[in-house]
């Protein structure tokens, strides 16, 4: 019982004489000097901004970052993080992720065709935007979307096609 007390009165004495002015000074802003551009399209719906580059920044949803079946699926499935498991006849799709889980997939698995096809079709709809008539912001965003999709290739299939024309 004594322990208690002495435990209860270490605590309360740490907490009551713990600081008590927060008060900050701040020194610079994060945001001074920051300008938000909003494209002139965007009427602040929930469907985003339809400018020209809005479509190759579709394709991040587009090429497996919020679908089943794309890219992280691919990469979740083939290592520890993530099981698809099955209940009985539930679930059970040809044995397609349990391939893809075990690492005994062929080349006619679905969700790895699908994810080259994704990331081939996000990388044309990025090199059509690229013909466009865009600024320099645009550009260098467009190319590092680009890029970004040339990563997951790479990721995945190791050597691949470089292809900067659609």
């Amino acid at each position: 019982m004594k322990y208690i007390y002495k435990s209860i009165f270490i605590c309360s004495a740490l907490f009551l004489g713990s600081c008590n002015n927060l008060d900050e000074k701040l020194l610079s802003s994060p945001n001074k000097g920051f300008n938000i551009q909003v494209p002139k399209s965007f009427d602040g719906g929930g469907a985003g901004p339809n400018d020209e580059i809005s479509n190759a920044f579709g394709q991040l949803r587009e090429a497996g970052s919020a679908n089943h079946g794309g890219y992280w699926s691919v990469q979740s499935v083939s290592s520890d993080e993530m099981a698809v498991t099955q209940k009985g006849g539930d679930w059970y799709d040809g044995g397609i992720w349990i391939d893809m889980h075990r690492h005994t997939f062929s080349s006619t698995n679905g969700p790895l065709n699908g994810t080259w096809t994704q990331q081939y079709a996000a990388i044309n709809t990025c090199n059509e935007v690229l013909t466009t008539e865009l600024d320099a912001n645009q550009i260098a965003q467009v190319k590092a979307l680009r890029a970004f999709f040339y990563y997951r290739l790479l990721d995945l299939y190791g050597r691949v096609k470089l292809v900067i024309t659609p």
